[in-house]
């Protein structure tokens, strides 16, 4: 009767993480129909943060982009506290690159789980303090182009599941952000020629 019952809660466990990758894999699924979609930079990372990281159920998630001379990371989409009107970011944060948790993984190319903020020095409190943050980089052929960075209120909050996750999610993105930014190059020597 015990070994029967055990089965019982292995079976359960397993259809809980089944359910579980079928709902992953339908995140992915419909992320990657809405990026190709997306047009414009713009809309590819609001994307990223309302068609994949809003269904993993982070309350919290800002995507940097470099500025032109790849100075600064720039906040350009935001889910939170500093998205509350369309697709405008209440304060929007610059950070230099190689500073904070942010800097740190556009410098270094790996992403990175903290678990407690409060013991990492490198921190920067944005529009909230929160214990928990995973920052990932959005690489393309070996070059860090961007970031997606969650923070949670909790500590210990971010698993691995999250940060493979957000890793495949970075990953279409990286290579829609490039191809998009090509066409709209080519759009503008077009133009230059024509004049």
């Amino acid at each position: 009767n015990e070994s029967l019952q055990e089965k019982i809660q292995q079976n359960k466990k397993q259809l809980d993480e089944t359910r579980r990758l079928i709902k992953d894999l339908q995140i992915i699924n419909n992320f990657s129909k809405v990026i190709q979609e997306s047009k414009t930079i713009e809309d590819i990372t609001w994307s990223i943060v309302r068609e994949a990281v809003a269904q993993l159920g982070f309350g919290d998630c800002v995507i940097y982009l470099f500025d032109s001379n790849r100075e600064f990371l720039l906040q350009t989409a935001s889910l939170g506290l500093k998205n509350k009107n369309g697709k405008e970011i209440s304060n929007p944060l610059k950070i230099k690159y190689g500073e904070g948790i942010v800097g740190y993984v556009a410098k270094s190319g790996i992403g990175e789980i903290v678990n407690d903020t409060s013991k990492d020095g490198r921190y920067i409190i944005d529009d909230d303090c929160r214990f928990s943050e995973i920052t990932i980089p959005i690489i393309y052929e070996g070059k860090v182009i961007g970031i997606i960075d969650s923070e949670h209120p909790e500590k210990n909050f971010f698993t691995q599941k999250h940060f493979e996750l957000l890793q495949t999610i970075s990953a279409i993105a990286a290579t829609k952000i490039i191809q998009t930014q090509l066409n709209s190059d080519l759009i503008q020597h077009q133009l230059d020629l024509e004049k």
